[in-house]
């Protein structure tokens, strides 16, 4: 005999923990869907559950999938560090809005930097400006 399957929680509490990630993007995020592989999704979406999780643990990795040569990957890892809870994605922020040379990844850390309400990522836009 088969034994029962145990209650499935509802979608709401799925997603959270980064299920349904096709329906998980939102904002301006949607807009790096079409230049990303499917195997690059599964990527980002285990990164959102990760931070989702544990951020100490999911910061390195986010810091490694910004190395890496598609833009919209390094985007959508800087919009996701802008919902992080960890003061530590400020700087990650800062110092990816100050050294990647792609002007539409210098825009997804200046949309981040712009979500989060530390001193540091103030400073960070002020210094934008006066350049």
């Amino acid at each position: 005999m088969i034994p029962p399957i145990g209650p499935i929680p509802p979608q709401a509490a799925l997603a959270g923990h980064g299920f349904g990630w096709r329906d998980g993007w939102h904002g301006s995020s949607r807009q790096y869907r079409q230049y990303l592989s499917e195997d690059e999704e599964v990527r980002l979406n285990a990164l959102r559950s990760l931070l989702n999780q544990d951020e100490k643990l999911a910061l390195p990795e986010a810091q490694r999938l910004l190395q890496e040569d598609n833009w919209a990957i390094r985007a959508a890892v800087l919009e996701m560090l802008g919902e992080a809870e960890s003061n530590d994605a400020v700087r990650i922020l800062r110092t990816a809005l100050q050294t990647d040379t792609d002007k539409r990844v210098k825009r997804a850390a200046i949309r981040a930097l712009s979500q989060r309400d530390e001193p540091e990522a103030r400073e960070a836009l002020r210094e934008i400006l006066q350049k």
